[in-house]
């Protein structure tokens, strides 16, 4: 499926946000084969932490904004997969992700969120070759891009508009993606699991502007 502009502007806006998120010590050893199993579940660990406040925003924004559109819960994964390698989901720090107010804000976040399940399958098949102990039910959440036809980015892609309805469309669709980025970095730049809240512009303004954001 060819990128349309749009998609290629935003993955250009948030390039450098995405390459920090993969050079953060955790996630660039992930596809290193000196990982060890401690560290696999570290980073399921921090997933589960970042992901627990992304899926309920993304719940809460789903049935709003787009009521057909159908992605796996991430929490529920990482929690088995966790289960599988006999590892408690260990006590930590809440943090906070704000719903976002209009539908470009919620496809910017689908764009990160849709967009990390493409190497999953990569990564699941070389954890499995560099780790003899990791059984294949624990990487579900890694595997998830690889499950089902069409893939999850792929159904992204339908939903996703060709063109901009407006300059203001653009950025709340980068605002979307570049503080979910920034949840991210957050959560796996933390050592104390400890993450900072959120910028307080990333609160919705008011009903109003709920309001508005769905008129069409």
């Amino acid at each position: 499926m060819k990128r349309s502009p749009l998609l290629s502007w935003l993955s250009r806006e948030t390039s450098q946000m995405h390459r920090q998120l993969e050079s953060t010590p955790l996630l660039s050893k992930l596809l290193d084969d000196s990982i060890s199993l401690e560290e696999v579940s570290e980073v399921l660990d921090r997933f589960l932490w970042a992901y627990r406040p992304i899926d309920r925003a993304l719940e809460a924004s789903l049935s709003r904004f787009l009521p057909t559109y159908r992605t796996p819960l991430r929490t529920s994964l990482l929690i088995a997969d966790l289960a599988a390698l006999g590892q408690p989901v260990r006590k930590q720090g809440t943090m906070t992700f704000t719903p976002p107010c209009t539908l470009p804000e919620t496809l910017g976040i689908l764009y990160v969120t849709e967009g990390s399940t493409l190497g999953g399958t990569m990564i699941a098949d070389k954890l499995e070759q560099s780790l003899a102990r990791i059984p294949r039910q624990a990487l579900s959440f890694f595997s998830l891009g690889g499950s089902g036809s069409p893939s999850l980015w792929e159904k992204f892609l339908v939903i996703f508009p060709s063109d901009p309805d407006s300059h203001d469309f653009s950025q709340e669709l980068l605002r979307g993606a570049t503080r979910t980025f920034r949840h991210f970095l957050d959560a796996f730049s933390s050592r104390d699991s400890t993450a900072r809240p959120e910028d307080p512009q990333t609160t919705c303004l008011s009903d109003h502007h709920l309001a508005d954001s769905l008129s069409p």
